[in-house]
């Protein structure tokens, strides 16, 4: 669900500019049920808000640039029926947009608010039932504190300029991205080598910056399951399509998002399998502290995916292979990726195969 007030495709003008526009990042619309939906634009404060059933499920603060109106306004879907449409001059406040729809409640589905609710609050999970036992064989254990802890390591992106910062400190490796919204302003960290089977993969990471986008990839490989960098040569710049639109099939997580239209009163955690873009989970969670350790881990074991940070449940998710996105991955690097204007610490890396 998603409204924009610009012409034509997002990207790749997003790469440029910031456009005013405020999407849903995870929505399911059941066939035959109502929701009630709210959209705010306070031009002048340059903010958009998008309300699903009385809650935020989106907002955009960082707006830059403003195409001249038309008469015309584009809404929904042909599979969709649309009632009770109103058109206010005035920004609704939140809790006006909530007392609105308590008021119509009554008329609206049940089935659907809980589902609803999981995609806009946070929502307690079952946390992670397994351990990791003696079948499990220890693959890298790195502080991220020595200069020996990168050897080996690829770098990819930016292509035409230095990182800000890339080196290991006493409290970690310390990778700080440009802050302009350029093409060029993005980078991945490669391991030196794949693995192969189940995975486990354990970190802890420290957010510096109050914005920022980065992300864990995990199990990625060419489209014949070869070392895609081994065969093929490491890509130059650090863009986003490398993992999502090139030639690498892989899993990412990303874990700390707070760029463009993104919501930052909670976090907000994806899932994506690659190269197919087909989402596998998503959740809303507390917000995590600046300049506080947060311990992230990441299990693959068979078709089911784990995620949790500091031990709270993000997803547990099943990859099935008759889904039209490929088989399960059971084989490739892993790598850190950040987009612009973030800084991150990361320590204690471990990475486990079954």
């Amino acid at each position: 669900l998603m409204a924009k007030f610009c012409y034509g495709a997002l990207f790749p003008p997003m790469d440029f500019v910031m456009l005013p526009w405020v999407y849903a990042d995870s929505l399911p619309l059941r066939a035959g049920c109502w929701y009630q939906s709210v959209l705010t634009w306070d031009r002048p404060a340059r903010q958009l808000r998008l309300y699903v059933n009385g809650m935020l499920a989106g907002h955009n603060d960082i707006i830059a640039h403003f195409d001249e109106p038309k008469g015309r306004m584009n809404l929904g879907n042909p599979c969709m029926m649309v009632s009770d449409f109103i058109i206010s001059d005035e920004v609704w406040s939140a809790s006006r947009v909530a007392q609105d729809y308590a008021a119509a409640a009554n008329v609206l589905p049940t089935n659907v608010v809980a589902e609803v609710q999981s995609c806009c609050l946070p929502v307690e999970r079952a946390q992670l039932e397994i351990t990791r036992g003696p079948d499990w064989q220890e693959e890298m254990a790195l502080s991220l504190t020595r200069e020996e802890d990168l050897r080996g390591w690829l770098r990819q992106g930016p292509q035409f300029q230095a990182l800000r910062q890339l080196r290991t400190t006493s409290e970690g490796l310390l990778i700080q991205t440009p802050d302009e919204l350029a093409k060029d302003t993005r980078t991945y960290l490669w391991s030196p080598r794949p693995f192969e089977g189940d995975l486990w993969i354990e970190f802890d990471f420290r957010p510096e910056s109050p914005r920022g986008l980065a992300l864990l990839v995990a199990c990625a490989s060419g489209i014949q399951r070869e070392d895609f960098i081994a065969d093929h040569g490491l890509p130059k710049g650090g863009a986003m399509g490398t993992i999502i639109s090139d030639r690498v099939r892989n899993y990412h997580w990303e874990f700390f998002r707070r760029v463009e239209a993104m919501r930052t009163d909670y976090e907000t955690q994806v899932l994506v399998k690659n190269t197919w873009e087909h989402p596998l989970g998503f959740a809303v969670m507390p917000s995590l502290g600046q300049g506080e350790w947060h311990r992230l881990r990441f299990v693959k074991s068979g078709s089911r995916i784990h995620g949790s940070l500091d031990d709270r449940t993000v997803f547990d998710v099943r990859d099935e292979p008759w889904l039209g996105s490929g088989p399960v991955y059971n084989f490739g690097r892993i790598a850190l990726r950040q987009m612009y204007h973030t800084t991150m610490r990361y320590r204690n890396l471990t990475v486990h195969t079954r």
